[in-house]
């Protein structure tokens, strides 16, 4: 429950430039992936990660929009600061997200960066 009331909390905040908190009712889709990264990571993979995340995800069809952050460190007990690295992606409707799953992109993604994943949790909104 943690984990989700904090990838909630931060999800809203990523999305604080939409003119409302919600997502409008377009058919549109959410994707929060929170990754824990192994600690022998080098540091140098830690940074690629997310500008290749980002740089990569932005070539994908029907993806409207994506960020990352990591954690802001709030000092309250609902929230879960104990991830490395968020991703945000909003898809333009359930079939672009689905089609993600099996885009090559994100194939190359994940097996360039899965030997540097201790977890990866991930909620689907809409």
């Amino acid at each position: 429950m943690r984990i989700a009331t904090a990838a909630f909390s931060l999800l809203l905040a990523a999305c604080s430039s939409l003119p409302s908190t919600s997502l409008p009712d377009d058919g549109s889709r959410l994707h929060v992936v929170l990754f824990w990264l192994k600690p022998d990571m080098p540091a140098a993979e830690r940074e690629a990660m997310p500008r290749e995340l980002v740089a990569k995800a932005t070539r994908i069809p029907g993806l409207e929009a994506v960020w990352n952050g990591r954690p802001a460190g709030t000092p309250r007990d609902v929230v879960d600061n104990s991830y490395d690295l968020m991703l945000v992606m909003r898809f333009r409707d359930a079939a672009a997200a689905k089609a993600w799953d099996t885009d090559p992109v994100h194939l190359e993604l994940v097996a360039r960066f899965k030997p540097h994943f201790a977890k990866v949790v991930v909620y689907d909104g809409k």
